[in-house]
């Protein structure tokens, strides 16, 4: 279970899933599928450790199609992270503490980064 608030997107279409009173499922309005809060929560936690998994790899950078040149001092400050909607790999360096998602535009907080 997690620690703060969520938004779970449903696994068939990514529309948020809404949990109506008196229901034992989430449903998601676009699509009409349903799930149970159990299986909303084991996949909700498997992307988290894929999540965990991809911030803590080390990555070296080719930055030969950059268009210009990068110093070693420069490229050891990327960091990769995962795009919690989409799950596409964002890019960002030491002092990027928000951004957004290339590919599906969600705003994404580092909150990691708030307490250096």
């Amino acid at each position: 279970m997690a620690d703060t608030s969520v938004s779970y997107k449903c696994p068939k279409c990514g529309a948020p899933l809404n949990f109506l009173p008196g229901h034992d499922k989430v449903t998601c309005e676009f699509c009409g599928s349903e799930f149970t809060i159990a299986e909303i929560e084991k996949l909700f936690a498997q992307k988290e450790t894929k999540a965990a998994a991809a911030t803590t790899a080390e990555h070296s950078w080719d930055t030969s199609q950059a268009g210009t040149k990068w110093e070693e001092s420069e490229t050891s400050q990327f960091q990769t992270f995962v795009c919690s909607s989409c799950g596409a790999e964002l890019v960002a360096d030491g002092n990027t503490m928000a951004t957004e998602c290339v590919y599906c535009g969600n705003p994404t907080m580092l909150p990691q980064r708030f307490y250096r």
